[in-house]
Formats: structure tokens, C-alpha cells, sequence
């Protein structure tokens, strides 16, 4: 506020006036706050200022402040900005993380079909300055200390904002990303067979500055639109398959992955089709560990490593560290947090690879650790010492053990850690596929690290006859650390079983919704990926039985909910299915009230057949709005079947008129004769409801199907003499 005064030299009574205005439509909203004064301090001048002080412009809601906001990076600055922000705010919108700065300016300068890349491309203004209020740009800290400036949304709802209001189409941004990132890793950098010299010269051009990003995610671009395809053009799709393809080829994907289609197929077209590509992509996720392109990113690596940055004149400095960021030492493995936030020299990036693997082995003949390992060279000294003593005389007579287990199995199920390690310690193999399951199935955390220790990972990557790696078991279990560990060693979070069930499908269908939460945290689950009916796991379980404790994961988890309207469809549908058979009692259990006990259904006055149908009792209606199950209330409201008293719908109005849901006020107040000061204040609001360019489904549905709703609406646009809305009804034919 403080900046907004003293940049247009505001007098005292245009400060008081801002601030009420911004008290007035922020009701505690801290962000809404945020955005608006942003948006005021972005004006070029007190003119400018002025206009958007205008009650006509200043915004009411968060959603009209971003409006705001859109019109001016939108359609008033020049047109190069213009095209500037909308890149930037497309890339954002479909990206998997926060992206750097440094990574924005290269999407600009890099051209994938030249294999070259133009520092003077970059932009000079800042992405503040290109898309003002939408987006942050903070300074993060790398794991050495360093800093890297990183963009992100003001708040995830600008985002979906974006979309919603058909500003960014995702399925096109992911489409561009997709095809981008394709035809980048199969650019001449990334050629096989570079020596150190031109991969450095590329590097100090910056051509690698989209590198992190590009192997990290692009897989998952590929398969977000392919699992939306059916809404592409044909061209676009041929284009991506094209270069998928390539991409795969090019990083040796074998020739033999393709020949598991039928024989017909083949023969149909020799053309790229999406589902030779799936074929493709299971292939490469099943032989994660042999694929060339961490190989290949890791001789580009050692070429960047070995430039001498210190040595460089000014120029080339500012283009290989404005671009390819302050840290060249990075960890080679593409899943791993290091791989894009780096170390600022190798040793420290050594220490971090111990983590990966444990290099320090016990040399004592049939110890454990000489499968598990140690990061350190002192932790292995500190075990010989306890351990394997130099001086200690031999055992001629060894202590009696307890009775030892059958088996390594039988000792991971009983939880006998001693034994375990018994059985480790003389070689025992663990990965057998017909008892790979039994200790994720029974056995102790403790126990499950050490066997995946063992050897180095490969228990938690073995399957079981059934096609299932343990993470499928563990999903199935209530046991969050289990799951944790078992996360952090697959190499494949995707993996489907002999039943077609990722673990991730295991979770939701034992409702295991901590192991469902742990695997979207990954970031390398796709929770968006369809079936052959075309469901996601989500829309499957969900349509099995009606949980709200997925449905609430639905709504609030980012790598779940890409458009802001798979929670929303899913909810309206079994709310929906309540109110048609009339299961009143169930609506308050779905969403878990507090009070839920007030209603129970002894409580709801026994339900009476009209003439024209059901009617929905009122303190159901009425409870949902005190509990703040805005959509529900909705949902009742918009049958027309709900009767009100005039004490109820009064009490209703001032359960609503303070909410920021325009549509769920304009429901209330189509249910009652309400007063012409109340509807005066309220016309404005719903004449937007009903105009062209906002959808308010419920509000449509309750005119369409109740005709006292339409009386109302009809006798107020005559009361307050209002031309424009009668105009509204006549075109939606609801005036009478």
C-alpha cells in the first residue's frame, strides 16, 4: 500500500478510499488483497490509477482481480509482451515444478531444429514485469549456498484461472512442451558420439540450459497428451508421435519392443500410431536402468564439468550462467531432486552420490554390510571396529541360538530382525518371484530397508508371479513408511501387474489414501493415465463406491486435479444421485458434518410425495450452508425442489449474502419474494451469471426446470424497471 502512495503521490482521502474498497471485497482474503494492489501498482499512471479505482472496474471477487489482471498483460501492453507472457504463462501452467527463470529465458533462445541456441533471444524485462501480478519470482537456495531466481503462480487458483477462462489451453501447452522437449534430446548436442569439445562449446552457448528440465519431465508431457489425443488435431498428433518416436529410437529403445503388436497392425501402417508409442514407453520404463539417455546426459555432464567457468571472459560467463545456472555438478540419476538443483563442486556432489550407493562394503567374509554398504568411509571403520575386531579370540565354543526359522520368509513374517540378517549374512537370495511379497506383505519396515539394502535396490524392483513389484503389496497395506521406502528404490511407480494395476491403483482401491498422497508426491506418478475404458484410477474407484476421502485428494492435490473439474464432475454426480433418491441422510455422511447427529434421519420430517415430485427437506439445505458445503447447498437449491418458509429463506439469505459465490446468492434469492433493496444490490451479479460469457450451470438449471424461480426473476426486471435483464431472459427464454 505504502508503494502504491508514495508512486502517485496519493492524497489521504484517496489512500482511505483504496482501503476500504480493498477491506470491502478482501473479507479477510489476504491473497485477493495481494493481487489488487499489485495490479494498482502496475499502472503507468494516476490516470490509469483512477480508472481502475472506478467502481465498474474495481474487482469484487478474486476472480474479477485476476481479470484485471489478464486484460492488462493480455491486451494492453505491445504486442511482443503480449507474446512474451502468454508463452511464460503457458509454459507454467502445464509445467511439473517450478520452473527457473533461467530455464524461461532458454526456451526463448534455444531453436531444437537448428540445434543452436541465441542469447540475444532472452528477455530483458523481468517475468514481473511481463505477467505483473499472476506470477512470484523468489530467490531459492541451492543446496551449496548459491541462489536461483524461480517463477511460480501467486497462488495455484491463478493458474486454473488461466484455464478456465480458456486464456491457456493445457492439452496445447503440454502438446508444445512435449513436442519441444522431443525434438530437443534428439538435437545435434545431444548426438551420440559428441567429443568434449563441441559439447562444450554448445554448453557455453547455453544450448543446455533446458536439459534438467527436458529429461526430468518430458515422459510425462508425452503421456498427458496421450491420454487426451481424442482432442487433438490430426496433424498436431502425427507431428508428436513422429518425434516420440524418434526420441525413442534415438536412446535405444530395442527394435524387438515394437514387434509385440499384432502382425495386422504392422502391416496397416508403417506410420507412427499412439499405440506403437505405448509400446515404446514400456519398453523404456521397464528398462529404465539400461536406457542411454542418463548415459548420454552424463558425458555432456562431465564435458560442462571440466569448463573453467573463473577463466572465461565476461561475455561467455554471463550467457553459461545465465543460462545453465551456477551449478554444473548435478546427480546423474533423473528422478532425484539434485538432478536439476545442483553442488558447487564435485566433492560435495560425491558425498550426496553415497546416499545412491553406499560404495563402502564390509570385506569380513559373509557380513551383511558387504551387501549394504556404507556412505562413509569412517561409518565402515566404526562397524569393523564393532564388529570384527582384530584381537578378538575365536569362538570354540559357540553360544546356543534360539531356534532358527525355516526360512527368510518365515522370518520376515514373524518380524525377526536377528534372523533376517542371519540369513542375509550366508547369501540367501531374497528375490525369488514366488516369495517376493511375503515381506512386503509382513514384514517390519526395519525389515524391508535391509533387504532392499542387500543389494542395492534390486528387491524393491522384483516382481512376484502376479506380475507385482512389492510397492503393489505395500499400497495395499496401512503402512505410510513401508510405502515411503519402497518409493524411494522403484525405478517404476507406473508398473502395471498381470491385472493391469499400478500401485498407485492398489492404494485407491484399499483406500490407502497416505500411500496414495506419498505416490502423487513423487511427482513421477501419472494419477491422470486412463484405462482402456477410458477411466482414470481416480473416476474408477469412484465409481465404485462413493469415498470422499478421495474425492477430497481429488480436489486438492495438483497432480491430480489438471483442470479444476474432475473433483467437480464426480462430486456433482453422487450428490446428485443422493438428491434424485432422496437419500438426504447420505449427502450430510459424504461430507463428514460436524453436526451431522442434528439431521439424523428420525430428526428430517417424514418426506411427502407433490404432484410434481420429492421435496428436499430445508434444514438439510440449511445445515450444509452453516457447515459451509457451498456445493451441496448448490446442488439442492438448483432442483427447485427445496420449500422455505420466509423465516428460512431469510435466515438462508444471511447464511449467504456475505459468501463470495455469486451463483449459490442468486439461488437463494430466486427461492423467495425478497425485497427490492436486497435485489438491487444483487442485479448486477445476476445479469453476469446470465450473460454469454460465464456458465453458472446451477443457476440455468433451476430456471429451466422451476417456473416460480422464473416468476420471481421475471417480476423483479419489471419492478426495478431493468431492460437489460429482461432482455437476458427473453434470449435464455425464461421471462414470463
Amino acid at each position: 500500500m505504502i508503494g502504491v502512495i508514495l508512486k502517485f503521490g496519493l492524497t489521504d482521502q484517496d489512500r482511505d478510499e483504496i482501503i476500504d474498497k480493498i477491506t470491502a471485497g478482501a473479507g479477510g482474503f489476504f491473497l485477493y488483497a495481494k493481487v489488487v494492489l499489485e495490479n494498482l501498482w502496475n499502472q503507468g499512471s494516476e490516470a490509469e490509477l483512477q480508472d481502475e479505482l472506478v467502481t465498474s472496474n474495481f474487482p469484487e471477487t478474486l476472480s474479477a482481480a485476476y481479470e484485471r489482471v489478464v486484460i492488462r498483460v493480455f491486451k494492453r501492453g505491445h504486442r511482443a509482451k503480449i507474446a512474451a507472457a502468454t508463452k511464460i504463462l503457458g509454459w507454467m501452467t502445464c509445467a511439473t515444478r517450478p520452473l527457473y527463470w533461467r530455464e524461461i529465458q532458454s526456451r526463448f533462445c534455444i531453436d531444437p531444429n537448428l540445434g543452436y541456441c541465441n542469447f540475444k533471444n532472452r528477455r530483458v524485462d523481468s517475468c514481473k514485469v511481463l505477467c505483473i501480478s499472476l506470477v512470484e519470482q523468489d530467490e531459492e537456495m541451492t543446496v551449496d549456498g548459491d541462489t536461483e531466481e524461480v517463477v511460480r503462480f501467486v497462488h495455484n487458483t491463478a493458474g486454473r484461472y488461466l484455464i478456465h477462462t480458456g486464456h491457456i489451453d493445457l492439452l496445447e501447452e503440454h502438446t508444445r512442451m512435449a513436442l519441444f522437449c522431443s525434438r530437443y534430446l534428439t538435437s545435434q548436442p545431444f548426438h551420440k558420439g559428441l567429443r568434449a569439445e563441441p559439447i562444450q562449446e554448445f554448453a557455453l552457448s547455453g544450448y543446455y540450459g533446458f536439459l534438467d528440465y527436458a529429461v526430468a519431465t518430458w515422459l510425462h508431457h508425452l503421456s498427458f497428451v496421450l491420454d487426451g489425443s481424442s482432442n487433438l488435431a490430426a496433424g498436431e498428433i502425427f507431428d508428436l508421435l513422429s518425434s516420440a518416436t524418434n526420441t525413442l529410437q534415438t536412446y535405444d529403445i530395442p527394435e524387438g519392443s515394437v514387434s509385440t503388436l499384432s502382425s495386422s497392425t504392422q502391416k496397416a501402417s508403417t506410420e507412427p500410431t499412439i499405440q506403437k508409442v505405448q509400446v515404446m514407453l514400456r519398453e523404456w520404463r521397464q528398462n529404465g536402468k539400461r536406457c542411454h539417455l542418463e548415459k548420454r546426459i552424463s558425458i555432456i555432464r562431465d564435458a560442462m564439468e571440466s569448463i573453467d567457468v573463473s577463466a572465461l571472459n565476461e561475455r561467455a560467463r554471463t550467457i553459461f550462467l545465465g543460462l545453465n545456472g551456477p551449478s554444473s555438478f548435478k546427480c546423474p540419476r533423473s528422478d532425484c531432486h539434485n538432478f536439476n538443483n545442483g553442488f558447487s563442486c564435485s566433492q560435495a556432489r560425491d558425498v550426496h552420490m553415497a546416499d545412491h550407493e553406499r560404495p563402502f562394503k564390509c570385506l569380513a567374509r559373509g557380513c551383511f554390510a558387504g551387501f549394504t554398504g556404507f556412505r562413509t568411509k569412517s561409518e565402515l571403520q566404526v562397524h569393523t571396529k564393532l564388529h570384527h575386531p582384530a584381537d578378538e579370540p575365536p569362538a570354540y565354543f559357540p553360544r546356543l541360538k534360539k531356534k532358527a526359522e525355516k526360512s527368510i520368509f518365515d522370518a520376515c513374517i514373524k518380524g525377526d530382525l536377528d534372523s533376517v540378517k542371519s540369513f542375509l549374512e550366508r547369501g540367501v537370495d531374497v528375490n525369488r518371484p514366488h516369495c517376493i511379497g511375503l515381506w512386503a506383505n509382513y514384514g517390519s519396515t526395519e525389515i524391508a530397508k535391509m533387504l532392499i539394502l542387500a543389494d542395492d535396490g534390486a528387491a524393491a524392483n522384483t516382481r512376484n508371479l502376479m506380475g507385482q513389484f512389492p510397492l503393489h503389496l505395500a499400497c495395499k497395506k496401512s503402512d505410510a513408511k513401508l510405502v515411503a521406502l519402497l518409493v524411494s528404490h522403484t525405478n517404476d511407480l507406473n508398473a502395471r501387474d498381470e491385472y493391469n494395476k499400478s500401485p498407485l491403483d492398489c492404494g485407491l482401491s484399499a483406500l490407502n489414501i497416505e500411500a496414495v498422497k506419498i505416490l502423487l508426491e513423487t511427482k513421477r506418478v501419472n494419477g491422470m493415465e486412463r484405462d482402456d475404458s477410458g477411466k482414470t484410477p481416480f473416476e474408477y474407484v469412484l465409481g465404485l463406491r462413493d469415498d470422499f476421502s478421495i474425492l477430497r485428494l481429488v480436489d486438492s492435490h495438483p497432480a491430480v486435479v489438471t483442470d479444476g473439474t474432475l473433483g467437480r464432475d464426480i462430486r456433482e454426480r453422487v450428490v446428485q444421485r443422493c438428491i434424485q433418491s432422496e437419500a438426504w441422510y447420505d449427502i450430510l455422511h459424504i461430507f463428514e458434518l460436524e453436526q451431522a447427529s442434528q439431521l439424523a434421519p428420525e430428526s428430517i420430517p417424514t418426506l411427502h410425495q407433490q404432484d410434481y415430485g420429492y421435496v428436499i427437506p430445508s434444514k438439510l439445505v440449511l445445515q450444509l450452508l452453516r457447515e459451509g458445503e457451498d456445493f451441496a447447498s448448490k446442488a439442492c437449491l438448483s432442483t427447485g425442489r427445496v420449500s422455505l418458509s420466509v423465516d428460512e429463506a431469510l435466515e438462508m439469505w444471511n447464511l449467504t449474502k456475505d459468501k463470495k459465490d455469486a451463483e449459490l446468492r442468486a439461488l437463494v434469492l430466486l427461492h423467495e419474494q425478497f425485497s427490492p433493496d436486497i435485489w438491487k444490490g444483487q442485479l448486477p451479479e445476476m445479469k453476469r451469471l446470465l450473460g454469454e460469457d460465464y456458465v453458472a450451470k446451477q443457476l440455468l438449471r433451476l430456471l429451466a426446470s422451476d417456473s416460480y424461480s422464473r416468476q420471481v426473476l421475471s417480476r423483479q426486471a419489471e419492478l426495478q424497471e431493468d431492460e437489460e435483464l429482461r432482455d437476458l431472459l427473453s434470449k435464455r427464454g425464461f421471462l414470463v
